[in-house]
């Protein structure tokens, strides 16, 4: 079986907490029949158990623009569910994979969020990040869904040296929950998908959310953002993945999201290219 058909069969190595097969290889593609035109798809919907604030500010100024979903399920610990008012309470049931492709037929794009840090537990994040990331992927395929927007952290790139300007080309060192193992093992998974060309990957590395510039030492050492800022880069991103800009990027692509750069030292120079990201003086 080639990579393709790998991805696509349900049937992956174990990986995170409990390993990413599902046992659901033999349940048949959903069949979407008499699709309607493009502008009567639902452009957007954003996937993940828990969101944070600044990404629930996002959702809810998307949606006067956009078609926006909200899909939700119940987090591995069984804990609450953080999400946008507005949207259905009832969580979608991620194991039930012909229960999943329903939920994405006709949509356009989907954005993966991966709960923060402190969340959940750790090794609930990496089941997110992994197996749970693989089954939404596989069935947003077979239902169709033409982009992928991955949320993921600056965190993993903390660890160099405060003198070296990172850049996305940089091998992250996400050792531990602190520094981005859940997301960069989430960016594994969207990466499979990408190399196979079943969806267009766009990953927005996002620094730690803040209201307003650290001082010089901590905005020199963390990945960092302001909250507008990363507000206005994911609404730019998600606008961008849902629509057909996406047919002219690569088939993976990460863009940093940080503060200005110096004091940061996360150029966000391909961001600015990409998607119009400029990040203000705070």
């Amino acid at each position: 079986m080639d990579r393709r058909g790998f991805l696509l069969s349900g049937t992956v190595a174990a990986a995170g907490s409990r390993g990413l097969a599902t046992g659901s290889a033999s349940q048949p593609a959903l069949v979407i029949e008499n699709q309607p035109p493009v502008e009567a798809r639902v452009r957007l919907v954003f996937a993940g158990s828990a969101f944070p604030t600044w990404i629930q500010e996002a959702i809810a100024q998307l949606r006067g623009r956009l078609a926006v979903e909200v899909l939700r399920w119940v987090p591995v610990d069984g804990g609450n569910l953080a999400v946008p008012e507005g949207f259905p309470a009832a969580p979608i049931d991620v194991d039930n994979r012909q229960e999943l492709q329903r939920a994405l037929a006709l949509r356009e794009a989907v954005v993966i969020c991966v709960p923060e840090v402190g969340a959940i537990p750790p090794a609930a994040r990496v089941e997110e990040a992994t197996r749970r990331t693989y089954q939404l992927l596989q069935a947003a395929v077979a239902a169709g869904v033409k982009g992928c927007l991955l949320v993921s952290t600056l965190r993993m790139f903390e660890l160099y040296d405060e003198d070296f300007l990172v850049d996305e080309d940089w091998r992250p060192r996400a050792v531990d929950d602190e520094h981005g193992l859940a997301e960069y093992l989430a960016e594994f998974v969207c990466r499979e998908f990408a190399r196979e060309k079943l969806l267009r990957v766009l990953v927005l590395r996002v620094g730690r959310v803040m209201d307003r510039v650290p001082p010089p030492a901590e905005a020199r050492r963390l990945g960092w953002v302001l909250r507008a800022d990363a507000i206005e880069a994911l609404q730019r991103a998600a606008e961008a993945v849902a629509s057909d800009k996406r047919e002219r990027w690569r088939w993976w692509t990460c863009l940093h999201i940080g503060g200005r750069c110096p004091p940061a030292r996360f150029p966000t120079t391909r961001a600015q290219k990409l998607i119009g990201y400029r990040p203000t003086n705070g």
